[in-house]
C-alpha cells in the first residue's frame, strides 16, 4: 500500500478477521494504514437495505466495530451505497476516472 496512489474500500456485513495481537481486523488495519499514509480513499458501502444472504453476516461484537468502523469512514470521506456487483462496478469505474482526471498532473510527476 505504501506505493499505491489510492486505496479502495469495499463493505458489506463482516467486520473481518481479527488476527491474533490485535483488536481491529484486518480490513481496518488497511483503512487506517491508508488514513496514516493520506492516501486518498473511496470507499464503497453495500445498501443496508439490500438482501444480503444470512450466513455472511456477522453477529456480536464485530457488528459493533464494523458500526463503528463505517461511521468512521463516513465522517472522513465521500462514499457510495451499491445493491449490486454492477453497480458496485459502475461507481468504482467513474469514482477512479474522476479521480484520475483531478490528479493527472500530478501523477504525471511522479513518473
Amino acid at each position: 500500500m505504501n506505493q499505491c496512489d489510492l486505496f479502495i474500500g469495499i463493505y458489506a456485513w463482516r467486520y473481518g478477521h481479527i488476527p491474533a495481537g490485535s483488536d481491529i481486523s484486518i480490513t481496518a488495519q488497511e483503512y487506517q494504514h491508508a488514513q496514516t499514509l493520506g492516501k486518498p480513499c473511496l470507499c464503497y458501502f453495500v445498501d443496508e437495505d439490500f438482501p444480503w444472504p444470512p450466513k455472511l453476516v456477522e453477529h456480536g461484537i464485530p457488528v459493533e466495530k464494523l458500526a463503528a468502523l463505517k461511521a468512521a469512514i463516513s465522517r472522513e470521506h465521500v462514499r457510495a451505497s451499491f445493491r449490486e456487483p454492477q453497480q458496485l462496478e459502475n461507481n468504482i469505474l467513474r469514482d477512479i476516472s474522476n479521480w484520475l482526471a483531478e490528479n493527472k498532473p500530478e501523477l504525471e510527476r511522479k513518473r
